[in-house]
């Protein structure tokens, strides 16, 4: 029987269709030029992301955020249904791989692609709940998604592709570890809007059982097409990211940089209309929130969150359970990119000093490196709600929530919301 490719073999894609052409200057984010002052690249790069988007999801799948926050805000749910290396945030954010072009005195729009299942489910874990005795638990089911598997990047992805598409790029890359579910939700999207794409993986344990460096989110990068470059443990991954982007510049491909985890201000996107849809569906559900409760990372999916409940001036606070990077690390960065979601849609809004929290005490050795809790929080799930949860990000952060419900955190009377990431394809690359 033959077997599906892994990491060792290098997957071709097919030939990615054509798509607008746009200046060298269009795919580097650092002193672009403004929006306003290339209105006709810009038409014609959302004519051509357009066009992909009527091929798979129906003509009014494709939108532009920014432009009149309140419809924009709310029309994204009619259409069809690792850990950061050490840098300063200057660095990680820049003007930003996948943020964009720089701003202008109007709001610039934001382009938007539908590539996932939305809006996921809310669900009650009435089993989990009465297991620990304290606050009514919820889910917000983004494992479900659907792309390949599924899995938060997804939301990011909508923006970060139909952005790549507009500024005419003809292939996406990004970086991650071994085992990443932003990497393979990047080479899924790439796939679904025929670009290619390039995945440029740290590989932190080569030690490990093959299952690992084999299987898992890695066997099915190639599955889906990605061509899969290796590096050492301690590689500065940003510094990999810039040297491909210049090398690929230089074979005459339009590369669009995606940075790790999709988190920059266009990725946060996501997360901000996420947001929206979990404060409708508690409106619905009659539900008051007293905690939103996530895996936090690379910091876009926090920001995002932070942003849109800002928008919507809702109160309810936001917890990251960090899966790698500390406090003092993250804060900033969740904290530039939430601003910068604001700012990009030129709205009077802010929120408080304390809206980002980041609690880091649940990593463990490192990022990626299994803890007991995790463990527990994973079983538990599993075998009380049927709930499948992963070793990196999604179990650790359940790890945390535990915690705080056993050491008193919440009252029974309180409603916490946990967003499951997903990450589902790294349990098989995982032993216990």
């Amino acid at each position: 029987m033959r077997s599906l490719p892994t990491m060792t073999k290098r997957v071709e894609p097919m030939p990615s269709p054509p798509v607008a052409p746009a200046p060298d200057r269009a795919l580097n984010h650092t002193g672009q030029r403004s929006w306003s002052q290339r209105a006709d690249q810009t038409s014609s790069g959302v004519a051509a992301i357009s066009r992909l988007a009527r091929n798979f999801t129906g003509a009014r799948s494709i939108h532009s955020a920014g432009l009149g926050v309140r419809s924009r805000i709310r029309r994204p749910y009619r259409r069809n249904p690792e850990g950061p290396p050490k840098r300063q945030v200057s660095r990680l954010l820049g003007e930003g791989y996948g943020s964009g072009m720089a701003a202008s005195a109007r709001p610039a729009p934001v382009p938007h692609i539908a590539l996932s299942h939305v809006p996921t489910p809310l669900e009650p874990l009435p089993r989990l709940s009465a297991a620990l005795g304290g606050p009514t638990l919820w889910v917000k089911r983004d494992d479900a998604t659907g792309l390949a598997v599924g899995g938060n990047k997804v939301r990011k992805l909508e923006y970060l592709m139909a952005d790549a598409a507009a500024q005419g790029a003809d292939m996406v890359v990004t970086v991650g570890a071994t085992q990443s579910n932003h990497c393979r939700q990047t080479a899924a999207a790439a796939a679904k809007v025929g670009m290619r794409c390039e995945l440029l993986l740290e590989h932190r344990f080569p030690e490990w059982p093959a299952a690992y460096n084999e299987g898992g989110n890695l066997q099915l990068d190639g599955l889906l097409g990605a061509v899969v470059i290796g590096y050492d443990k301690g590689t500065d991954m940003v510094d990999a990211l810039d040297a491909r982007i210049d090398a690929l510049r230089a074979e005459g491909h339009r590369p669009y940089a995606i940075p790790l985890g999709g988190s920059s201000v266009i990725g946060a996107f996501g997360y901000r209309t996420a947001a929206v849809e979990l404060l409708r569906q508690a409106a619905e559900l009659d539900l008051e929130p007293s905690e939103i409760v996530h895996a936090t990372s690379s910091g876009g999916t926090q920001a995002g969150l932070i942003a849109g409940l800002a928008l919507r001036r809702s109160n309810v606070p936001v917890l990251g359970i960090s899966a790698g990077g500390s406090a003092a690390y993250l804060e900033p960065i969740v904290r530039t990119l939430a601003d910068g979601v604001i700012e990009r849609l030129g709205v009077d809004r802010s929120f408080g000093p304390d809206a980002v929290r980041i609690d880091d005490t649940h990593v463990g050795d490192a990022y990626g490196e299994p803890t007991e809790a995790m463990w527990e929080a994973v079983e538990l799930c599993a075998q009380l709600e049927g709930l499948l949860l992963d070793p990196v990000y999604s179990g650790k952060a359940m790890a945390g929530l535990i915690h705080h419900i056993r050491a008193g955190r919440y009252g029974p009377d309180d409603q916490v919301i946990f967003i499951h990431t997903g990450g589902t394809p790294a349990l098989f690359a995982y032993r216990q």
